[in-house]
């Protein structure tokens, strides 16, 4: 499967901001690989867009984690036990903005947006 783009990349396929009941809870990111061969993602960077009024955007520093060809990760928001589909941020409180837009934003362990997807 390929991204809007038709290329072999690795993309934020979605993004679930204001799920039903609480928003920590069921707040997700989904990450594909469409690369024909797997993407080590150590060092990698998932973050929001936005200022807040606390602190600058969240962050989401990739552990030690390959994704193979084809495959998907999904990045909670919440606390859990990670597995190789499942990565977890460990916050209590919600990342991602449901009114006035925000986007995800995936960097490569460089510093370089490898992609985004606004909202």
């Amino acid at each position: 499967e390929l991204g809007p783009t038709r290329a072999q990349e690795v993309r934020i396929a979605s993004v679930v901001v204001d799920p039903p009941g609480d928003d920590v809870a069921g707040e997700r990111v989904l990450i594909r690989n469409d690369r024909r061969h797997a993407v080590a993602l150590s060092g990698w960077v998932l973050r929001d867009d936005s200022s807040h009024p606390v602190r600058g955007p969240w962050t989401f520093n990739f552990p030690n984690f390959s994704l193979s060809p084809g495959e998907d990760v999904t990045v909670w928001t919440k606390t859990g036990k990670a597995d190789l589909r499942n990565l977890y941020w460990g916050l209590t409180h919600a990342v991602w903005n449901n009114r006035g837009g925000d986007a995800a934003v995936l960097s490569d362990n460089l510093g370089n947006e490898v992609t985004r997807l606004a909202y």
